[in-house]
């Protein structure tokens, strides 16, 4: 690869393509493709590049002083591998989105527990149809105090 090796990253391609909709699976096979093909090509090519053989040059044309300009050209060249300022950044933004997720699951884990509990209320309720409605009002409170507010507009009170 030219330039520096960065440091290889597996992906899990089932456990990604197991979050993927049915509807954009073609394009998600479609991209993994794509990127298994230029990391191969990236990965075939040479960490640096093959030297110029500067001697072939200065045989092989006629103008040696052109061949000696590009020579020292070329030398002059230095590309610098550009410096890292974002992994800081994203090591940070990681952290951040972890306490976030720690904290959303506590939220999520308290709300499962009490609707957990709800539902074992529900559940040891005596049936519906077995219910009288006077016991359903008392377990209702305020639908009680609803129907009982009703009843007296309408005047079914005796």
């Amino acid at each position: 690869m030219a330039g520096k090796r960065i440091a290889v990253k597996t992906i899990d391609w089932v456990k990604l393509s197991s979050t993927i909709p049915k509807a954009a699976a073609a394009d998600f096979n479609a991209f993994r493709v794509r990127h298994e093909t230029v990391k191969g090509s990236l990965a075939a090519l040479p960490e640096k590049p093959t030297p110029i053989n500067w001697d072939f040059y200065a045989q092989n044309v006629k103008d040696a002083a052109l061949v000696k300009k590009f020579q020292d050209a070329y030398s002059k060249v230095n590309v610098n591998y550009p410096i890292d300022t974002e992994s800081s950044k994203i090591v940070q933004e990681e952290k951040e989105i972890e306490t976030e997720i720690v904290e959303a699951s506590k939220v999520r884990k308290a709300k499962i527990a009490d609707l957990l509990t709800q539902v074992s209320a529900i559940k040891a309720q005596k049936p519906y149809e077995e219910m009288k409605t006077n016991e359903f009002m008392d377990m209702h409170p305020k639908l009680k105090a609803e129907t009982d507010r009703e009843i007296k507009e309408i005047g079914w009170t005796s």
